[in-house]
């Protein structure tokens, strides 16, 4: 019996107009991938190998999804057929990795049971119970868009103020990689330290991003926490998603006025110049701490103040705040992307070139802004040690030889030598560790504390920092 006319016409439609759409839709990826690596040419054609892998590779996949349009139309249904069959397989791998990761699997892992309540309903709970919580900000969250391409201070007020922490005194919600939100007191300023932290003087100083701050693990197994039991007293400065620009704004604001021996500067290769420095450029209000090395906002004398304008813009602006950072549906935009298999296999976004601002701008921007923090630690008689963490991605993704990161490495290794700093190079410890991809709680995620007590050995353990925080070098004012 022969099929009815209708379903033979709308099968022979679909014979011709389903594998174009396929093939036009990969077409379109790959020109896309060719066109963000001719952006980015100068960091590929360092080899062949990268230039093969970076041109002729997505060309040639170009040259043959676009040959395929040509195949008789039984092949070029099969071709279609089998690309559109591959989308559910890396989903699929996909959607495992983010449930292994961030679910019953990373919790297992950590001896935990899973949490897996959204921040804002462990911010509502928590409140319930009388615990005055909020979110753990970071200074990008408390900027707004003028509109004209500019950042400026969201808080609002009489005169602009831009925190450079979380709110003082308060019980913070910051993390949950491990299956367990990590929850602590903040300190009088809104930092990650014990409370008497400031009673006395700091023989070091901790500034950095969020693996300064300690995410996302315990209070006592942080960076600082491992630190202040080889050196002493160390105060911490880190706050999440801090940038070069950032660092210099809490050193200036908090380091200075304590003039500590020994100031640890920790540059993330992750993100540092290829997310965070960008943003922070477009707002003036940190521009200002480069340009002039006099600006202050007086960030220690306005604890008060800070407080209550930070506790108000957060009631009336919570959620708004809070999407700046965590949006309530970013693991399902991670998926979209394919984060987590991209991650595996070492393809994070900086990796693949997609880098926010320009690249060598940001790094000659950088030099004048490390060249900047020597100056002012020196100017008081300390000594800045510069700590280069690497991404992560160099031990667990499957292709670690990357020339974004290997160009970023270079560059900024040879910034911290040329302002004269004591350089101490996490790469040559995480590397030679038995299983560097086990000191982290998952792939694109921070160090686990295994990994913050190794980091942290091979810091205490660099004859510079030994001789900084041992000396008595610091004048009085």
């Amino acid at each position: 019996m022969n099929p009815r006319p209708g379903w033979a016409r709308r099968r022979a439609l679909f014979a011709a107009v389903f594998p174009v759409a396929v093939f036009l839709g990969a077409a379109a990826v790959f020109i896309a991938l060719l066109i963000l690596n001719f952006k980015n040419r100068a960091l590929y054609f360092d080899s062949w190998a990268h230039a093969a892998f970076y041109f002729v590779l997505p060309a040639a996949l170009l040259v043959a999804v676009t040959a395929a349009l040509f195949l008789p139309v039984a092949a070029r249904l099969a071709v279609a057929l089998s690309l559109t069959a591959a989308v559910p397989t890396i989903y699929g791998a996909e959607l495992y990795l983010a449930a292994k990761r961030f679910g019953n699997g990373a919790a297992t892992r950590a001896g935990a049971n899973f949490d897996a309540r959204e921040k804002l309903q462990i911010l509502i709970d928590l409140r319930r119970k009388g615990r005055d919580a909020f979110p753990a900000t970071y200074v990008r969250s408390l900027l707004r868009d003028d509109g004209n391409g500019e950042l400026v201070p969201a808080l609002a007020g009489d005169a602009p103020l831009l925190p450079l922490a979380g709110m003082p005194d308060a019980t913070l919600v910051v993390c949950n990689e491990t299956g367990q939100w990590m929850i602590h007191r903040s300190d009088p300023h809104g930092f990650l330290n014990p409370p008497d932290a400031w009673n006395l003087p700091p023989r070091a100083v901790l500034i950095g991003d969020s693996f300064v701050h300690g995410h996302c693990v315990e209070s006592e197994q942080t960076l600082a926490a491992h630190l202040a039991r080889r050196l002493g007293r160390v105060l911490n400065l880190g706050n999440g998603g801090d940038g070069p620009l950032a660092e210099l704004a809490t050193l200036r604001e908090y380091a200075e006025p304590l003039r500590p021996p020994a100031v640890l500067w920790v540059f993330y290769e992750g993100n540092d110049l290829t997310k965070d420095f960008a943003s922070e450029w477009r707002a003036p209000i940190l521009r200002a701490y480069l340009d002039d090395s006099g600006f202050r906002q007086n960030l220690m004398a306005r604890r008060g103040e800070i407080a209550v304008r930070l506790r108000r813009h957060l009631d009336e602006k919570l959620t708004e705040t809070m999407a700046r950072i965590d949006h309530p549906f970013e693991l399902w935009f991670d998926i979209l992307q394919i984060y987590h298999l991209r991650e595996s296999l070492g393809l994070g976004v900086a990796a693949l070139g997609i880098i926010e601002g320009n690249l060598d701008e940001n790094i000659a921007r950088f030099a004048r802004v490390l060249d900047a923090a020597a100056r002012s630690v020196r100017g008081w008689g300390g000594q800045l040690i510069f700590v280069y963490l690497p991404d992560g991605e160099r031990y667990f993704g499957a292709i670690k030889n990357n020339p974004v990161r290997e160009r970023i490495r270079r560059s900024v290794l040879a910034i911290a030598r040329a302002a004269n700093l004591p350089v101490v190079d996490l790469d040559t410890v995480l590397a030679a560790a038995p299983d560097p991809a086990g000191l982290y709680v998952f792939p694109g995620a921070h160090l686990n504390a295994e990994g913050y007590a190794l980091v942290a050995a091979a810091i205490a353990g660099a004859p510079a920092a030994r001789l900084a925080v041992g000396s008595r070098r610091v004048q009085n004012r």
